[in-house]
């Protein structure tokens, strides 16, 4: 779909194709088409300690087409994320199998405990949850387990794990700074900057659909396009995530 049919289908409200949606696709552009940056979210969505502005699930819906797992969730999370599957902190969600389209907030802090295929490196503090997670979506957009993801992070550029995801993207959205809640509906303060990335298969490439979904919501960023500076650190990291 054009950028110009898609403009007016995300902002002029019903039209010719609406008949033609998924159910609830429609409910998923008005949300984000009613969005702005700095108005606050009506209904929430739960990863860890941070919840989610609804908005954001409902881009990432209209980007994929929907969202077959979210692999850090939980009952609550899932009323507004909707995935078709889910997992908890029980069920690990970071070693289970993953599948499908994927939506993922993952939990932030320090872990004494990595899997296996993982390449990062322990500091005093531990394993860092973010690059762990990260890794994975890496991991599996490589080896062809999901097609799609798209992924809410702290948008520290100066960390190498951000660099080794931004050189893996397909698109990236610098919002506003998100304002997240807690589970009892109250805000959980906004603890930075925050950066939207969207991967992919190449057969499975929305990124067009990405930039005019989220494009009315903050600066966004073709990642095939960005020079990044020499590192054989992190392009080791890279082959040793993305090999057979």
């Amino acid at each position: 779909m054009g950028q110009g049919a898609w403009q007016v289908d995300l902002f002029g409200g019903a039209g010719p194709q609406d008949a033609n949606e998924p159910h609830g696709a429609r409910s998923d552009v008005a949300i984000v088409a009613a969005h702005r940056p700095g108005s606050l979210p009506q209904h929430l969505t739960a990863s860890n300690e941070h919840y989610t502005p609804e908005w954001i699930a409902s881009a990432a819906r209209v980007t994929m087409g929907s969202i077959d797992l979210d692999p850090a969730s939980c009952t609550q999370a899932n009323q507004i994320i909707r995935a078709e599957r889910f997992y908890t902190q029980a069920d690990d969600g970071l070693t289970a199998p993953w599948f499908g389209r994927c939506f993922l907030n993952p939990p932030y802090g320090w872990t004494d405990h990595k899997p296996d295929w993982s390449p990062a490196k322990r500091n005093p503090l531990g394993y860092s949850q973010k690059e762990l997670w990260t890794q994975r979506v890496i991991r599996d957009i490589a080896h062809h387990e999901i097609h799609q993801a798209v992924t809410v992070v702290t948008a520290t550029s100066g960390d190498p794990w951000f660099e080794v995801f931004a050189r893996c993207g397909r698109a990236l959205c610098l919002p506003p700074r998100i304002q997240f809640w807690g589970p009892d509906g109250e805000s959980s303060g906004q603890p930075g900057s925050s950066a939207i990335f969207y991967h992919c298969d190449p057969r499975h490439d929305h990124g067009d659909r990405f930039f005019e979904v989220f494009g009315c919501h903050g600066m966004t960023s073709d990642l095939r396009k960005w020079t990044f500076r020499p590192s054989i650190a992190i392009e080791l990291q890279i082959l040793q995530l993305t090999r057979k």
